[in-house]
C-alpha cells in the first residue's frame, strides 16, 4: 500500500510538471508561433496533441510503471525517462518553432500561409539564384505578416515562367518580391470575390455579419481565396484599415 501511494505521488508530480511545461508551450504557440486563428487553421492545434503525447502521457506513465521506492538502479531509470522526455520535448519545440507561421502572403489570386521553414527554404533558393531576399523588418507590423508578392500580367508572365524553369520559386515563395500588404491593395482588387462566388451558405452568412457591422461595408471590405495548411476559405480585406482583419472558414481538413 506504502509503495503504490510513493508511485501515484510520483506520478502526480511527474504530471503536474509536466501540465505546466505544456501550459506553457500553448500559451507560446497560441499568441506567438499560431496566433488566433492560425492556431487551428495552419499546423499549431495539430502540433500540440503531438507533444501532449510525449509531455502529458508518455513521461507521466513510465514514472507510474517504473517507479518503485527501493528498487535497484532507480535514479537510473527515472534518469532516462527525464532524458527521453526532454530530447522529444525538445526535438517538439524545435519543430514548432520551425512551422510557425510568418506570413500570409498573396499571389496567384490567393492569399496562403507561409512558414517560417518554408520562408528559409525560400531565401536560400533565391539567394542562390541570384537574388536578395527581402527583410521582414520592413515588410508591416503584423503578425503574421500581411505580403503581396508580385502580381502577374502579359509583360511579366513570360519572364516569370522561365524563372520558374530555370529553379526559381513560385511566387508565393519568391521572397525578393514580397511587399506590405497595406501599400498594394489597389493591384489586388481584380482579384477580388463576389458574393456570387461564394457557394458555402453558412460561409456568406458569416461573412456578411462580419461586413453589416459598417455602413460603408460594400466600399470598405473585399473578398479573397485563402489556403491554410488545414483549412480554407475566404479572407476579409478591410481596406481603411489596410489588412486581412478575418479568415472565414469553409471545408476545413482539420486533423
Amino acid at each position: 500500500m506504502s509503495n503504490m501511494m510513493s508511485k501515484t505521488r510520483a506520478f502526480a508530480l511527474h504530471l503536474s510538471l509536466s501540465l505546466l511545461v505544456f501550459s506553457t508551450l500553448i500559451l507560446v504557440m497560441y499568441f506567438y508561433w499560431f496566433p488566433g486563428e492560425y492556431f487551428m487553421l495552419d499546423g499549431g492545434w495539430q502540433g500540440i496533441r503531438l507533444i501532449a503525447l510525449v509531455d502529458v502521457v508518455l513521461g507521466p506513465a513510465l514514472t507510474l510503471l517504473l517507479y518503485k521506492p527501493g528498487k535497484p538502479k532507480l535514479i537510473l531509470d527515472m534518469s532516462l525517462i527525464a532524458t527521453i522526455q526532454i530530447s522529444a520535448l525538445a526535438y517538439g519545440f524545435y519543430a514548432a518553432y520551425q512551422q510557425r507561421t510568418v506570413g500570409l502572403v498573396f499571389a496567384e489570386d490567393t492569399f496562403t500561409t507561409l512558414s517560417y521553414q518554408d520562408l528559409l527554404a525560400a531565401n536560400d533558393v533565391v539567394e542562390a539564384m541570384g537574388h536578395q531576399p527581402k527583410s521582414f523588418d520592413t515588410l508591416g507590423d503584423s503578425h503574421p505578416k500581411q505580403i503581396v508578392s508580385e502580381t502577374l500580367n502579359d509583360a511579366n508572365f513570360g519572364q516569370y515562367m522561365a524563372d520558374v524553369m530555370n529553379g526559381m520559386p513560385t511566387l508565393r515563395e519568391r521572397t525578393d518580391k514580397y511587399r506590405p500588404l497595406a501599400g498594394s491593395i489597389d493591384a489586388l482588387s481584380r482579384h477580388q470575390l463576389e458574393h456570387t462566388d461564394i457557394k458555402d451558405p453558412k460561409m456568406l452568412e458569416a461573412i456578411k455579419t462580419i461586413t453589416a457591422k459598417t455602413d460603408s461595408a460594400k466600399t470598405r471590405y473585399e473578398l479573397y481565396r485563402f489556403k491554410a495548411r488545414y483549412g480554407s476559405g475566404v479572407a476579409i480585406l478591410d481596406k481603411e484599415a489596410g489588412k486581412i482583419t478575418h479568415l472565414v472558414t469553409g471545408s476545413e481538413k482539420r486533423s
